[in-house]
């Protein structure tokens, strides 16, 4: 998961608690299916790490 990796990076680097990192997931559409293994890894990553991931949807309407 890119959003682990990523702050695995950083706090390689930076030592500062998990709780001042946030991980946000943004897409435009989720297949429902998803939701269950997305709740298992929020859950995994927030016990492992102290990482909190959320997700946000984005859904973008272009006039014409």
């Amino acid at each position: 998961m890119q959003i682990v990796y990523t702050y695995d990076i950083v706090n390689q680097k930076i030592k500062v608690a998990a709780r001042h990192y946030k991980g946000v997931v943004v897409s435009s559409a989720v297949p429902a299916a998803t939701q269950h293994q997305f709740r298992k890894l929020q859950d995994k990553y927030y016990r492992e790490k102290q990482l909190l991931i959320t997700k946000t949807h984005f859904h973008h309407i272009q006039a014409i």
